[in-house]
């Protein structure tokens, strides 16, 4: 939880932040999936994130990102293939996620595939 403001940091140079990513969400999100969320750290910095969930039979990936001078080093890959093993390990069978547009490639570059018939939808409670 001490990582959180440096996560923060990443997250709002990376993407709109809402009302989901606060601190105490954070630590819900943290508690209820163990084991599945990882930092990358240079110099005892935070440097990026993945956030990782289950259902009990699907597994997600939430929150990848890397702050933009370590960009393009292969870190992302490297916390997305974390993620994905630690779901492995507790029998997740697929892993979804959303992204943005211009990182599909990304994705599909790691194995990931698009489905036609799926759209997102997003209702604030």
């Amino acid at each position: 939880m001490n990582d959180y403001p440096q996560v923060r940091e990443i997250w709002q140079e990376s993407f709109t932040l809402h009302s989901t990513d606060s601190l105490e969400n954070f630590k819900e999100f943290i508690r209820r999936n163990p084991g599945l969320s990882f930092v990358e750290e240079y110099e005892n910095k935070v440097i990026a994130v993945a956030l990782g969930s289950y259902n009990g039979r699907i597994g997600y990936i939430c929150r990848l990102a890397v702050k933009k001078e370590f960009r393009n080093k292969g870190i992302a890959a490297r916390l997305n293939k974390a993620v994905e093993a630690a779901l492995e390990k507790i029998k997740a069978k697929q892993v979804f996620l959303y992204c943005h547009q211009n990182l599909a490639k990304f994705y599909l570059d790691l194995g990931y595939r698009t489905e036609d018939d799926c759209v997102v939808m997003i209702k604030d409670l």
